[in-house]
C-alpha cells in the first residue's frame, strides 16, 4: 500500500468508477469525523502523498484492495506510518549527530569493555538493521553483502575511510526509506528467517519490522551516548 493524494476540491461529492474511487470530502472527514464507509470491492491500491493542512476540502484518489474499508481506517494507518517514520528518523539523526566532531582516532577508539568502536557500531546499524530488515527482509534483496567471520558486521579495517562508513549508513537509510514508501504497514516480509521463532520473535508485517529497527537504533544510539561522553565529555542529553 502506498500513500494518498490530497488536493484542493470544491465540493463534497463521492464518485466511483472501475477500479478507483475519487472522493471529494471535507477536511474534517480526513481527520476521522463523519467518515463514510467504502464498501465497494476495489482492487489495486495506488496512493501518492501530499499535504492537506489548512484546506477546507480535499480530493482523495484512492484505489483499494478488495473488501470493505473506511476512510477513517485509512487515515489511521497513515497516522501510524507517519509516527513510525518520525521516530525512526529521530533515532537515525541521534546516531549521526553523536558522530559529529569526532576525530578519526576517536571514531575508531574502544572505550567500553564490550570492545566495539563508534565506527563499528555504525557499520552494524548499516548491515544488520537498515540493509537487512528493509532491503532484504521487506524488499527481497539478496543477503550477499554480509562479511565473513564472527561479529564481522561490527568491524572496520584501518584502511577504510571513516567517511565512507558513515556515507554507507546514510545510503542505506535512503534505500530503506524507498522500500518503506512502496509498502503498506500490513505488508508481510518477503524473506522469512527460521531464527526469528527460535528467538521468540515474530515479524508479520512492515509495522513490526519498523518498530524493531526503531528500538534497535535507539538502543545503539544510547550506546553511542555513553561512548561519546567517555571520549570527549559530550552529552546528548543532560539530566
Amino acid at each position: 500500500m502506498s500513500r494518498p493524494v490530497l488536493r484542493h476540491a470544491r465540493s463534497p461529492t463521492l464518485t466511483a468508477a472501475s477500479t478507483s474511487l475519487n472522493v471529494e470530502f471535507n477536511a474534517a472527514v480526513a481527520l476521522g469525523v463523519g467518515t463514510p464507509t467504502l464498501s465497494e470491492p476495489i482492487s489495486e491500491m495506488s496512493l501518492l502523498e501530499s499535504r492537506f493542512e489548512g484546506l477546507s476540502n480535499v480530493l482523495l484518489t484512492y484505489e483499494m484492495p478488495s473488501g470493505p474499508s473506511t476512510l477513517g481506517e485509512m487515515f489511521a494507518r497513515e497516522a501510524d506510518r507517519s509516527l513510525l517514520l518520525r521516530h525512526l528518523a529521530s533515532q537515525r539523526h541521534h546516531v549521526l549527530t553523536q558522530l559529529d566532531d569526532l576525530t578519526d582516532a576517536q571514531l575508531r577508539s574502544v572505550v567500553l569493555p564490550s570492545g566495539w568502536t563508534p565506527l563499528g557500531l555504525v557499520r552494524h546499524l548499516t548491515m544488520s538493521d537498515e540493509r537487512y530488515w528493509f532491503d532484504v527482509v521487506m524488499g527481497g534483496a539478496p543477503l550477499d553483502y554480509w562479511p565473513e567471520g564472527a561479529n564481522a558486521d561490527w568491524l572496520v579495517s584501518p584502511d577504510e575511510a571513516a567517511s565512507d562508513v558513515i556515507d554507507a549508513y546514510r545510503a542505506a537509510i535512503t534505500r530503506s526509506d524507498e522500500v518503506i514508501a512502496g509498502l503498506g504497514l500490513d505488508q508481510p516480509p518477503i524473506r522469512l528467517e527460521p531464527w526469528w521463532s527460535d528467538a521468540g520473535l515474530a515479524f508479520p508485517d512492515l509495522r513490526t519490522v519498523m518498530m524493531h529497527v526503531i528500538v534497535e537504533t535507539a538502543t545503539h544510539a544510547g550506546h553511542l551516548d555513553a561512548a561519546r561522553e567517555l571520549i570527549d565529555g559530550h552529552q546528548h542529553l543532560v539530566l
